[in-house]
């Protein structure tokens, strides 16, 4: 017997045998993934659109990293035309090219604020309060808890109450 198992249908060896399950992931549904990650889908909604699982697309991944690559570039695709745009439409067009110098050129052109703190802070007063409010609430709770409830039956109302005392 050799270490090699055959297929049951066709009897080649496994790794030669094409009767097994389709590939789901096709040059169709890979198109469509391309096209998905170029409009900056993630991969939920590129999964969607593909028509496949998001476990079928993160096994196509872990098999072929060389899609992750491009799957990151496809994403990149948009900033990429934008910043085209962008720049190709600065020479004449003043807002634009202000938009780009504070945008862009932060350190130069960039809107810059200034906080100026003067005086100082004084915590120990509001820490005084909290500590006479945390010892006043210790001494409340070991006076519930030491104490005895006594209960008491309203003849009026027919109702139970308790007394702490």
């Amino acid at each position: 017997m050799s270490g090699k198992p055959n297929c049951k249908k066709c009897r080649k060896p496994k790794s030669q045998c094409n009767c097994g399950r389709p590939l789901v992931i096709d040059s169709n549904v890979l198109q469509k993934l391309e096209d998905a990650f170029a409009f900056c889908y993630n991969d939920a909604e590129a999964c969607f659109y593909a028509g496949i699982g998001q476990a079928t697309l993160y096994n196509y991944q872990k098999a072929h990293p060389e899609f992750v690559e491009r799957k990151q570039a496809l994403r990149l695709s948009p900033n990429l035309a934008a910043k085209k745009e962008l720049v190709a439409n600065i020479k004449g067009n003043l807002p634009q090219a202000r938009w780009w110098a504070q945008n862009k050129m932060n350190d130069e052109f960039g809107e810059k604020t200034t906080i100026k703190h003067e005086g100082g802070v004084d915590s120990e007063e509001v820490t005084k309060g909290i500590d006479k409010a945390v010892r006043a609430f210790h001494e409340t709770m070991r006076g519930v808890l030491t104490s005895k409830k006594k209960v008491k039956k309203d003849e009026n109302t027919n109702r139970t109450s308790t007394n702490m005392g």
